[in-house]
């Protein structure tokens, strides 16, 4: 029996265990009970987890495939994009026209003979011509093919007067005899044209084919350029393959392969027209069987063997018009043309007519699921140990976040809202804790927080912080969390940007256009006399607002690719990146050294905005890319007069198309003469507060009296 403190009276019974002995083994069987249900819970989850992960890591490797093999897809289109627009150029040539004009008339008085049109001095001339495109481009020779596949022009004498007869060839033009540029796979001279011989007919080229117009819109012939398939074409696809053992390859409706293998062809599965270790056009994708037991099979064994799988989905759901069927994944491992268990990706592209395969060895695509499996044990074997670090680590958390509510801090600051975002941080609505005021912070991408990107910010903060001027943003702070995110505030705007001002309304009034102009102008003008250049004047970063009662008062926003004209740091920073901003609105010279950048590119960037608020549309709206960009450094500006519904001042128009000139040194010279023409026009054409005032009514009714905010 236990002993009794003198002076404590003992009430249990002899043999009876201690009280606190029973409450301890009791909680303790309680918490081994709860920590046995807890483990057998975290087990399930674990691997209700892991076959849910597992499940999702093939679906996302599905996902990578495709998207690896659009990326290398689209470098096609752009290759194909480039070499067609060289030729569409030379086909809509008004000498080449005359001349192709001339053949085609003559081969019809002919009658189609190899003496008519090729013997003809048009043909000689034509060649002469087309030659520096031979040269420039990478061409290596040239057709001309009237509507009967006759080929009337060759920069190959030897083809002059031959009639294409293979039906897929001339199926492949039938896009250019309808009036549109095409693009033909890989085809040798044998299989193009008949009575081809020597080693020349081995050859393969890819043709870009452009229609060539007849006095009216009726395509009288095709201008087709050549290059050797298994020059940049061939190089394309083989330098896609990022892994050890993935492949990216074409293939035709056959199941040809109309490009070269990155493991090279089977020496025991010879094509025709044999060369060794050559797959273009001499190889099939045909499953040679278990462990490639096929291919010691000849080429007509080989033949009668089925497609893989791959190519089999592929080809049968070409003609089916829908995008969505026109491609798809294999994630079960199947076997390819090398009887290798692999999966893959496809996607028939009917604008080529064939398609193309994305293809990985299976190992290699689900080796991650092995590591997978040796975390998810490790994890399970630490699971009840980390449980009640877990359970109580989750509670303190919870309260912690009801504490807190939905209302997140910075600083003095409270995060009310995300309100905008761009590819380079995220803008939140908020409000002073103590003022009360609303706010607009702007906060840097945690992501995107490198060296350039941090000096980049912090150069729009200092430069924006600087000016003084009402018609540019005020910044009111700037810092650093203790999370390391950067973020600085500025003043919320109730506005409109110009952008959606004119998709609102469309091209505004001349009166109108020129009273926000001015203000625009008004604060580059302080920017530019300290030296800052703004580079990314658009209509998304210029807002319209009511500031004080006054309507339509302008703001520019956004200073985050601006530049110091004095600053070195600012200078080498903004020299290591490249060419940024919206190509609608950048000057000439963007497009080129950014050393040579002044205040003139800002300059004209007020032109570009100007003219889409008198036209109502910007200047190429027709035009994008590559294309775009080679129009704004060469094409002529359309007056915006042409395309208004109404007269419109004439020198409104001529101090915009001076502002658009091409060469910086025949624009103004100083925003200030911008200013002045503007501030004249001002005065001749008033925008009053009376009409600004009426217009922001019917906005605010338009939008149920809840404003745009922004910053």
């Amino acid at each position: 029996m236990a002993a009794v403190r003198p002076g404590v009276r003992s009430n249990k019974a002899a043999g009876e265990p201690d009280v606190t002995i029973v409450e301890f083994a009791q909680s303790q069987a309680r918490r081994t009970t709860l920590v046995v249900l807890g483990v057998l819970i975290i087990i399930a989850v674990a691997l209700a987890t892991y076959l849910g992960v597992k499940e999702s890591l093939r679906q996302m490797h599905g996902v990578n495939l495709q998207s690896r093999l659009d990326a290398e897809l689209r470098t096609l289109d752009v290759w194909v994009a480039q070499r067609s627009n060289v030729v569409e150029r030379w086909a809509q040539d008004p000498q080449v026209r005359a001349l192709v004009q001339t053949l085609v008339a003559h081969d019809v008085t002919a009658g189609g003979s190899a003496a008519g049109a090729c013997a003809h001095r048009a043909a000689t001339e034509l060649v002469a011509l087309l030659q520096p495109a031979l040269a420039v481009r990478r061409f290596d020779t040239f057709d001309v093919i009237d509507r009967g596949g006759l080929i009337i022009a060759s920069h190959e004498l030897s083809r002059c007067g031959k009639r294409v007869s293979t039906r897929k060839f001339l199926a492949s033009l039938e896009r250019s005899f309808s009036g549109k540029t095409s693009f033909v796979r890989p085809f040798t001279e044998a299989d193009r044209l008949p009575s081809s011989a020597g080693a020349a007919s081995d050859e393969a080229r890819v043709w870009f084919g452009a229609p060539v117009h007849g006095t009216g819109a009726h395509v009288i012939a095709v201008l087709g350029f050549a290059e050797p398939a298994r020059a940049e074409f061939a190089t394309l696809m083989r330098a896609a393959g990022a892994g050890e053992s993935d492949e990216i390859y074409l293939f035709d409706a056959s199941g040809l392969m109309l490009s070269e293998s990155r493991h090279g062809r089977p020496r025991s599965a010879p094509g025709k027209g044999d060369t060794a270790g050559s797959t273009m056009l001499r190889m099939q994708v045909r499953d040679p069987g278990v462990g490639g037991a096929g291919a010691s099979l000849n080429h007509a064994e080989r033949s009668a063997q089925p497609l893989t799988r791959l190519a089999a989905v592929a080809i049968a759901n070409q003609e089916s018009g829908e995008p969505a069927r026109q491609r798809g994944g294999l994630l079960d491992p199947y076997r390819n043309y090398l009887g290798a268990e692999v999966v893959g990706a496809w996607r028939w592209l009917p604008q080529y007519d064939f398609g193309a395969a994305l293809e990985l060895d299976s190992k290699e695509a689900y080796a991650p699921v092995k590591f997978l499996e040796r975390a998810f044990a490790f994890v399970l074997a630490l699971s009840a140990a980390a449980m009640v670090g877990i359970v109580f680590s989750l509670r303190a958390t919870l309260r912690l976040r009801r504490g807190l509510g939905s209302v997140r801090r910075l600083g003095r600051y409270r995060l009310i809202r995300e309100i905008g975002e761009g590819g380079m941080a995220s803008i939140y609505l908020g409000r002073h804790a103590l003022l009360k005021r609303p706010i607009a912070i702007k906060i840097l991408k945690r992501a995107l927080a490198t060296d350039e990107m941090i000096a980049r910010f912090e150069r729009e903060v200092q430069a924006a912080s600087q000016l003084r001027h009402p018609n540019a943003i005020e910044i009111y702070d700037y810092g650093r969390t203790r999370g390391g995110d950067f973020y600085y505030v500025m003043e919320y705007l109730d506005g409109i940007t110009l952008s959606a001002l004119v998709a609102r309304d469309g091209a505004l009034p001349a009166a109108r256009a020129v009273h926000l102009l001015r203000q625009v102008c008004a604060a580059l003008k302080e920017a530019h006399a300290q030296g800052v250049v703004h580079r990314d004047i658009k209509p998304e970063n210029i807002m319209a607002c009511v500031r004080g009662g006054e309507y339509d008062a302008v703001k520019i926003l956004d200073f985050g690719l601006v530049k110091s004209m004095r600053d070195e740091v600012s200078r080498d920073v903004t020299g290591s990146i490249k060419v940024l901003g919206t190509p609608a609105y950048m000057a000439p010279e963007r497009f080129g050294s950014h050393a040579e950048i002044d205040e003139r590119a800002d300059i004209y960037s007020v032109g570009a905005v100007g003219y889409l608020l008198i036209a109502g549309r910007r200047i190429f709206h027709d035009a994008s890319g590559e294309d775009l960009q080679m129009r704004i450094v060469h094409s002529p500006v359309t007056p915006p007069s042409v395309l208004s519904a109404v007269p419109l001042p004439h020198e409104l128009e001529a101090v915009l198309l001076h502002c658009l000139s091409k060469r910086p040194e025949e624009r103004p010279a100083s925003i200030a003469q911008v200013m002045v023409v503007f501030d004249r026009l001002a005065l001749e054409q008033p925008w009053s507060q009376t009409e600004a005032e009426r217009w922001w009514a019917g906005y605010r009714r338009d939008s149920q009296a809840k404003p745009q905010g922004g910053a």
